[in-house]
């Protein structure tokens, strides 16, 4: 069944790859069968990969400054020193930390962090 604001573009609702408002204001569709009968959470296997629901994670890379943990950490910034470099994975964060010609050993002392959009301001910075 759809919620009462269907755009009526596809049945069932959850299939809609085009969010209506009343999606944009809910975390999911009331008639998805991922959600769980019992606890009403969304759990199922399409789930995992439902922007509606869960912000894609990116990655940003950090360091200790000067090497010491209690100093907080440095982010690698973009080309222009700006903004935080945000790479879509760590996979391709390693990636240009070695293009770059860091080690692997060096690599291992970096901090991967996952973040998303939500948690990265307009000035780059992680709130």
């Amino acid at each position: 069944m759809s919620h009462p604001n269907h755009c009526g573009k596809c049945e069932p609702c959850y299939e809609c790859k085009t969010s209506c408002e009343l999606d944009k204001n809910i975390p999911c569709s009331p008639d998805c069968e991922e959600i769980n009968s019992v606890t009403g959470e969304p759990d199922g296997e399409a789930c995992k990969d439902c922007d509606a629901i869960f912000e894609k994670c990116k990655c940003v890379v950090g360091r200790p400054i000067n090497g010491i943990s209690l100093n907080g950490l440095e982010w690698l910034m973009n080309d222009e020193n700006t903004k935080i470099k945000v790479f879509e994975n760590q996979e391709s964060a390693i990636a240009f930390l070695t293009e770059a010609g860091y080690t692997e050993e060096q690599i291992d002392d970096f901090i991967f962090s996952e973040a998303t959009d939500s948690e990265i301001d307009s000035e780059g910075k992680l709130l």
